[in-house]
């Protein structure tokens, strides 16, 4: 049906246009010309119905038309995002598959290590074997050693003597040791005020950025009531202005008006003089030479004069006064007022020369009337004078109370006018004001720049100080190794293999083992602290990193909403669309901040659930027995972190996809909003976003490779253990 309707209106297409064609052709010539309603009251209505019905059937089928081109339009975008949905589909299943090969090739691995280090056990079993029979052969010797023991006496006496010497080096040695101690100890306090007195001045610079940032909110405030005093500025500034043009024309109308009016008094005049004439006639003098028919005649006369003055005074009402007017304009216009001028200067003059032959003639034959006609053309002038006087003086006092209303539109109009000038200087003065509020914000966003740069610089250098901090500890470890290890050389100098052999026997169940055993824990305790600080370090510095993506993206959000603030052509399709281009990254950036977020959360609970279980593999020896639950929770995490390391893998390929699309759309439009800003690099902003983003992705892949190998190093040695 509906292509059956759609064929039929093809067809009357022509037929249409034709019909709204007359519509319009015979609206013209209503609009032009004037209208007879008597004649055909219906037909005008009929026509403007159906050029309304024609019309609005033209509208109906534009809409229509628009409609289905969006429809289809709708369509194509369908298709277009069922097949992009179809894409992301097959290469989510790439990943995955990428991400299988890769399992299968970490368990190839794991099976290799495997294989290794059960043929490492095999050497070792073979090396233990060989040991031992070396150490049976010693002892043979050593057994043929000491029967030389008795007559070594004074040998033993001399390494007494070389052992006190040891004693005193050794005392000496420790004497140094604990002086290297204080120093460190200093140094450390030294690093650690000035890890202080850093974070003091990093707590100082966030609460200057706080109060920069509340001066800016209370600046942007100010700035917002600025912009609606202004408005309402700009609109009292249009009324006045609709009000003086509404004014001014009240002024050219009056003045029509006016003209108007002195148009009418002349043509009373006129008329006034054509009725003096007419009653001048030799008739009218005939007919009123008799009493009564004078006494009539003036009573007839004074009828009409009150009837012409009523109708005269009755010119403007109060309640038409309007349309009358209107109508005195419309025939201000024409050009027959002064041809009627000179036509009633003309019956003038005809008049007085009829008069004058008439009073020439009338004297020698009607002596009688003459006195009668002279008093009945006085009563006339002296009647068309006090009427002629009324009119004037009526006339005057509208001029008057015309004047009177000119008068107070002036005043209105002076009114208005100063009213203008001010409200033109609160402008300026709002302008300024707006001026050194743009001053004020350029200056607190150069300074809150400046600011950031300092926390820039001042992280650069708390990580060179953690740098120099683990540094000195790793090489005052790496001094007191090499220390030990003269000690022990010079401990085993001497020629004489049998007593130092016995020496050693002798001091090792006492001294040695005592020694060794202190060492040991001191050592195990500064490796748990050590690592667990570099942990909570990196931990740390991949939070601060996502932290400080987030403050970098609101800051940037902040700028581009301020500058699109203060843009003028809001209406601009290239700025709509450029906009959009920039709300559409910004989307995308803060989803890959949220995937980081989450990643960096799942890690956080991952490993303070293997802190509470006290899994960490540092502080349990090698030698330590694990039940085959806590074997099982182990295996457990290792899964879970297989399974956050293949997510933060495929957050690093969306951040690679994210990268391509920044680098095919291109930061230009944003560049561009920024150009006139020298304060702010956009170029060196976009470099800071893109190594942050970095930074987190390799430290979150850094802390999942080293949960795992934990996991599997652990793992490994319990399968060792449970082996032997």
């Amino acid at each position: 049906m509906e292509h059956k309707y759609e064929s039929c209106l093809i067809l009357s297409e022509d037929a249409m246009y034709f019909g709204i064609s007359c519509t319009i052709f015979a609206l013209k010539n209503l609009s032009e010309k004037p209208f007879d309603v008597d004649k055909c009251p219906d037909s005008k209505d009929k026509l403007l119905l159906g050029s309304a019905h024609l019309l609005g059937f033209l509208l109906w089928r534009v809409k229509k038309y628009e409609f289905g081109r969006k429809l289809e339009s709708y369509k194509r975008e369908i298709v277009e995002l069922k097949r992009m949905r179809s894409e992301d589909a097959k290469a989510n299943e790439k990943v995955a598959s990428i991400y299988a090969a890769q399992e299968q090739s970490w368990f190839i691995e794991r099976r290799k290590l495997r294989h290794q280090l059960g043929t490492l056990l095999n050497d070792l079993r073979i090396f233990d074997r060989r040991k031992t029979e070396a150490v049976s052969e010693l002892n043979g010797k050593i057994e043929e050693m000491s029967f030389f023991v008795k007559s070594k006496d004074k040998i033993l006496e001399e390494v007494e003597k070389k052992r006190k010497e040891l004693e005193e080096k050794v005392k000496s040695l420790e004497d140094a040791l604990e002086e290297l101690r204080e120093e460190k100890s200093s140094e450390l306090l030294k690093q650690k005020t000035a890890f202080i007195e850093l974070v003091s001045n990093q707590r100082q610079l966030e609460a200057e950025l706080g109060r920069a940032l509340r001066v800016e909110d209370a600046s942007k405030a100010q700035l917002e009531y600025v912009f609606e005093e202004k408005e309402e500025a700009i609109l009292m500034v249009q009324e006045l202005s609709v009000e003086i043009e509404r004014l001014r024309k009240e002024s050219e109308k009056k003045d029509k008006i006016l003209s108007a009016m002195m148009r009418i008094s002349r043509l009373e005049d006129e008329k006034l003089s054509k009725s003096r004439r007419n009653k001048s006639d030799p008739e009218t003098t005939d007919r009123w030479r008799a009493v009564p028919g004078s006494i009539i005649g003036r009573r007839s006369l004074r009828n009409m004069l009150s009837r012409q003055n009523s109708s005269k005074l009755d010119v403007f009402p109060d309640e038409r006064a309007d349309d009358y007017v209107s109508t005195l304009i419309l025939d201000v216009d024409r050009p027959d007022v002064d041809v009627l001028d000179d036509f009633g200067a003309e019956v003038g003059n005809h008049r007085l020369q009829d008069y004058a032959l008439h009073y020439d003639k009338s004297i020698p034959d009607k002596c009688r009337g003459h006195d009668e006609a002279m008093q009945l053309d006085e009563w006339v002038h002296l009647e068309a004078e006090r009427y002629h006087n009324a009119f004037e003086k009526r006339h005057q006092l509208e001029l008057d109370s015309i004047t009177e209303r000119m008068h107070l539109k002036d005043d209105k109009l002076e009114a208005c006018r100063w009213r203008l000038l001010s409200s033109e200087l609160k402008s300026k003065k709002l302008q300024s004001k707006i001026e050194g509020l743009n001053n004020d914000m350029s200056q607190l966003r150069r300074d809150n720049f400046k600011l950031e740069t300092l926390l820039l610089d001042r992280d650069v250098e708390i990580k060179t100080l953690k740098d120099q901090v683990a540094l000195h500890s790793s090489r005052w470890e790496s001094r007191v190794k090499k220390k030990s290890s003269d000690s022990a050389s010079t401990f085993l100098s001497p020629a004489d293999s049998a007593n130092e052999k016995e020496m050693l026997r002798e001091l090792q169940p006492s001294d040695v083992e005592v020694s060794s055993v202190g060492g040991l824990k001191n050592q195990k305790e500064e490796v748990e602290k050590q690592s667990t600080w570099k942990v909570d370090i990196h931990a740390l510095g991949v939070a601060y990193k996502i932290k400080r993506l987030n403050q970098q993206l609101l800051m940037l959000d902040r700028l581009t909403g301020r500058q699109k603030s203060g843009e003028i052509e809001k209406n601009d399709e290239h700025e709509m669309g450029r906009a959009k281009g920039f709300s559409l990254l910004m989307s995308l950036l803060n989803k890959q901040v949220g995937r980081y977020q989450s990643l960096q959360e799942k890690t956080d609970d991952l490993s303070k659930r293997m802190g509470e279980k006290d899994l960490n593999l540092k502080q349990r020896g090698p030698s330590s027995k694990r039940t085959k639950e806590e074997t099982r929770k182990l295996e457990n995490f290792l899964e879970e972190t297989f399974q956050l390391q293949r997510f933060i893998v495929a957050t690093g390929q969306k951040l690679i996809e994210l990268q391509s699309k920044i680098a095919a759309s291109g930061l230009d439009g944003i560049s561009s909003e920024f150009s006139g800003s020298a304060s702010f690099d956009m170029q060196r902003f976009a470099e800071t976003i893109q190594s942050l983003f970095k930074d987190v992705q390799r430290g979150l892949e850094v802390r999942a490779s080293k949960i795992i190998g934990d996991l599997g190093g652990t793992l490994t040695c319990d399968g060792i253990h449970f082996r032997k």
